[in-house]
């Protein structure tokens, strides 16, 4: 009887049987029943029996023990012929360090898992697999906390039990997950004679520990990690998962001779401070001959760039500087930094003076150094490879330097002399941004303006005769040029005196809402005095002086006629200068509207504003100007602005209705002139249908009162510029009413501002009419 079939094949009710007979080869058989029992009334003879086994059953690895069985048939019947099916036990043990618990072992054929077992508790837990076909099998342990000497066998089954396939720990096991390859050190924090290392590769690797218990470990590579250190239980399953944030930039420094003093400067683009490394920040130093070799390990994060330079104050260092990217790993750069004993150069000033300037240029990379001298006039600049192609310039504001013969990078220090130069007016009084120019020989000449002292100080200047002049408008000056001379070291003071000779006149030029207007050019021109003109421009502040205006004679000033059209007010100023400046030439402007805006109300039933339109076409033109406005839910509509020249247009409502749904009607137009700033207007549309009476029907008003407030203001503000205009004007044609003469022949406006007002009041009377007529 079969009890137990292969998974793979499909399990027969019945079974063949086959009895051959030896001698006559005769070939009987039957079939057994559902039971696994069979008969057959055989000849007297010798037969084999055999239950027929199919190929692919076999394949799976079914068999019979007996495979056959031998019988001689004679004179009576044969009983308890009986196959059994061949099934094996495998079994085992797990030999644990310690007690060890929930350990499965599992079963696989062919890479197919068959079984899976937990092992029994015990010191050292069993295990077994029954029912097992004859066939190669493989024997797995899967408890991921525990390392065995072996975690899988291969055992062969045929006709007999497969015992003793047994598992031998030999630790405990450690995963790391690691973003490049490192080295792991591991000590117990008991037993801390247990100590090792690991050397993990970059990804996934699993590690075994000797014996229970927590670890200490510490990570050793060229890169650095989150966290360098930290303890790792074996009781749990978690794997330690490392990942670099920084990686070792190794170079080397080699420089002449022993204990050298230098530094190394590390500048890197994702750091603010340069990072500083001394002799005693290097992780080796080796000694070779009369050099000694510096190695160096910078970390740094990926991406990052850095610029690596040597700094020594007695060698000279090759390359001068490095430039690296750091990539996601460590690096070892190929070029050594070279420090070789340089020369310095080494002077003095005669007679000794401190703080003189020296500066040394040229050298094989046409660099530049500079230096100053110390208490006793010495200064010392180096290191250099050479001190070929060198230039040497020494400086000190009041000195003049004179190189001594054979002694190169010294000099002999001379005193230039000091020039102080005066300007006052004829009070006595500083006069400040004078133009001072001092001249001598060919080719000297300098010049400045003086101070707010009326001063200019002039040091560094050679001996010899000068002439010294001062120019500034509206001044004279005595003497107009004055001759001096200037001893070798000494200091000399020479006084100008100006004298008035001309005047200026201020103002400001602002908005008529008292804004400044910068850039604005004033001019004041006279006609008495052969047509002499002067001009100023305003500066931010709207603030302009107008200066050079000569004595007595009478200027008008006004604004410089200008392509953009405003309105000035007053147009211009005249007036007589006399012995002093003038001031309080103001002037107002307004901007004239070069646009006009159309903007309106339709008046109807909300529910014809969908089917709304409002043109808006010029007359007489040839450009054919047209612009459509759809009115949607809003009752307001607003046209772009329009040039205000003049020109005429018609504003036509249309409509989408269908027109035979309606009472004869037709379309409201207006007929507008673009010759001011603002335009409104109310279009009323309101249709009878033939199949209805019309009854009202409540619209949307909110619209228009805040349609027309708009409109109102607008007209408003074009009143007030006007009247304003208007006003002007009449301030024009009736000078002599309005305008004071002053005894010197100066015409001012003296401000009475009561007329603008009673416009303005007169403006807002009117506003406040229109706004009762358009809600009555």
């Amino acid at each position: 009887m079969i009890a137990h079939f292969p998974s793979s094949v499909p399990k027969l009710t019945q079974r063949k049987v086959v009895f051959s007979e030896t001698n006559r080869k005769e070939v009987l058989s039957t079939t057994t029943d559902k039971n696994g029992y069979f008969c057959k009334m055989l000849p007297h003879g010798t037969f084999l029996i055999e239950p027929q086994i199919l190929s692919n059953e076999k394949a799976a690895g079914l068999a019979l023990e007996p495979t056959s069985y031998k019988v001689i048939v004679a004179d009576r019947a044969l009983k308890d012929i009986t196959f059994h099916q061949l099934e094996s036990k495998i079994s085992g043990q797990l030999l644990c360090i310690e007690h060890c618990n929930d350990v499965h072992v599992s079963l696989f054929q062919d890479g197919v898992q068959i079984n899976r077992v937990l092992a029994q508790p015990s010191a050292n837990p069993a295990y077994e697999f029954q029912n097992i076909f004859p066939g190669a099998y493989t024997v797995i342990t899967d408890e991921g906390r525990l390392c065995w000497e072996k975690s899988s066998i291969d055992v062969t089954v045929k006709d007999k039990d497969v015992n003793s396939v047994d598992f031998k720990q030999s630790g405990f096991t450690l995963t790391v997950m690691s973003s490049h390859a490192i080295n792991l050190n591991y000590r117990h924090s008991v037993r801390e004679t247990l100590s090792g290392a690991f050397s993990v590769p970059k990804g996934r690797k699993t590690f075994c520990l000797p014996i229970r218990g927590v670890y200490d470990l510490n990570v050793s590579s060229c890169h650095i990690f989150r966290e360098q250190t930290f303890s790792y239980d074996t009781d749990t399953r978690e794997a330690i998962i490392l990942q670099a944030i920084k990686h070792g930039i190794q170079f080397d420094v080699k420089l002449e001779g022993r204990n050298n003093v230098f530094e190394v400067v590390i500048n890197s683009a994702k750091l603010v401070a340069p990072v500083i490394l001394r002799q005693e920040d290097a992780v080796n130093m080796t000694v070779d001959g009369s050099s000694t070799l510096y190695t160096f390990l910078h970390y740094s994060a990926p991406n990052d760039d850095l610029n690596i330079l040597v700094k020594s104050s007695e060698l000279v260092i090759t390359p001068a500087s490095v430039k690296i990217n750091v990539e996601d790993d460590c690096q070892v750069l190929n070029e050594i930094f070279h420090g070789t004993t340089g020369v310095f150069l080494k002077g003095y000033i005669s007679p000794p003076h401190p703080g003189v300037s020296i500066t040394i240029r040229g050298g094989e990379n046409g660099s530049q150094m500079a230096a100053e001298t110390d208490m006793d006039g010495r200064y010392s600049v180096g290191p250099f490879r050479s001190m070929n192609s060198f230039d040497v310039e020494a400086s000190l504001e009041g000195y003049w330097f004179e190189p001594i013969a054979d002694e190169f990078g010294s000099f002999v220090a001379h005193k230039l002399s000091e020039l102080v130069v005066q300007v006052v007016d004829s009070d006595e009084n500083p006069l400040s941004g004078v133009l001072v120019v001092i001249s001598g020989g060919s080719e000297f000449r300098i010049q400045n303006l003086t101070d707010d002292d009326g001063r200019i100080v002039s040091k560094g200047i050679g001996s010899g005769d000068y002439f010294v002049h001062a120019f500034m408008k509206e001044y004279s000056f005595q003497p107009a040029s004055q001759p001096i001379h200037v001893d070798e070291g000494s200091q000399t003071a020479v006084k100008l005196t100006g004298i008035r000779v001309a005047f200026s006149c201020f103002g400001q030029v602002k908005y008529l809402a008292g804004v400044p207007v910068s850039s604005i050019v004033v001019e004041a021109i006279s006609k008495n005095c052969d047509q002499h003109q002067e001009e100023a421009t305003s500066d931010q502040n709207g603030m302009y002086s107008i200066r050079g205006l000569q004595s007595n004679c009478e200027y008008t000033v006004r604004l410089k006629p200008s392509r953009v059209s405003q309105n000035v007010w007053p147009v211009e100023y005249k007036f007589t200068v006399t012995q002093n400046d003038s001031i309080g030439f103001d002037f107002t402007l307004s901007p004239v509207h070069d646009t006009m805006d159309v903007i309106g109300y339709v008046d109807s039933d909300p529910e014809y504003l969908p089917t709304l339109t409002v043109h808006m076409q010029r007359l007489g033109h040839s450009d054919l100007y047209s612009e459509r406005v759809r009115i949607d839910n809003s009752s307001m509509f607003i046209f772009p602005s329009v040039p205000a020249d003049g020109s005429v247009y018609a504003v036509k409502l249309t409509s989408s209705i269908k027109m035979s749904d309606f009472e004869p009607f037709s379309f409201p137009e207006v007929v507008i002139v673009g010759n001011t700033s603002f335009v409104t207007m109310k279009l009323s549309f309101k249709p009878m249908k033939k199949q209805h009476g019309y009854g009202s029907t409540r619209g949307s008003y909110l619209a228009f009162p805040i349609g027309f407030l708009v409109a109102v203001i607008a007209y408003n503000f074009t009143m007030v510029s006007n009247a304003l205009h208007a006003l002007l004007l009449r301030f024009t044609d009736d000078e002599k009413s309005t305008w004071a003469q002053a005894s010197q022949s100066r015409q001012r406006f003296d401000g009475n501002y009561d007329d603008i007002v009673e416009s303005v009041s007169n403006t807002e009377q009117l506003e406040k009419k229109v706004k009762s007529r358009k809600h009555s």
